[in-house]
């Protein structure tokens, strides 16, 4: 996590121990205000402050790909089956199809959503010839569209 032109920012990156799955997968995002609002920026300079090389160093590699979050994605199904609100094939990963829909429905450009979720968008004669680059600020406007209330989980 950082900050860019006065944006919070996730940095998506390669590197010692972390891999990508491709290159579209490196990227800059902004964090959305949700986030902040519920301290993810303190939580982020405390991790720095003791060091911690992680945002989250609790988590533990694990599963077929050694990911971190596997381990995860465990207590989300578990979390969600003790609640009663599991239902197969929506996993954690399933937020992303949330978010993509939400966005969509509230007519976000794909172009803008691809770069958000780290999709390519090669092949794309639009995207790939006369794209020049899409700012923090535009990305940001663009995840602003995704609502969702996280005032229960403020301190």
């Amino acid at each position: 996590m950082g900050e860019e032109g006065g944006i919070a920012v996730f940095r998506i990156r390669k590197g010692a121990g972390r891999t990508l799955k491709t290159a579209a997968s490196a990227r800059t995002i902004p964090v959305h205000s949700s986030l902040v609002r519920i301290g993810l920026l303190k939580h982020a300079e405390e991790r720095r402050a003791e060091g911690a090389p992680l945002l989250f160093p609790e988590l533990k590699r694990g599963g077929g790909f050694g990911t971190y979050g596997h381990a995860y994605s465990l207590w989300w199904t578990e979390y969600r089956r003790a609640i009663g609100i599991y239902q197969p094939g929506q996993d954690f990963h399933s937020f992303r199809t949330t978010v993509n829909t939400h966005l969509l429905c509230r007519r976000c450009n794909e172009t803008m959503i691809k770069a958000l979720l780290g999709h390519s968008v090669a092949g794309d004669i639009t995207t790939d010839d006369y794209n020049a680059g899409l700012s923090l600020a535009d990305l940001q406007q663009a995840l602003e569209l995704w609502q969702f209330d996280l005032s229960h989980l403020q301190g």
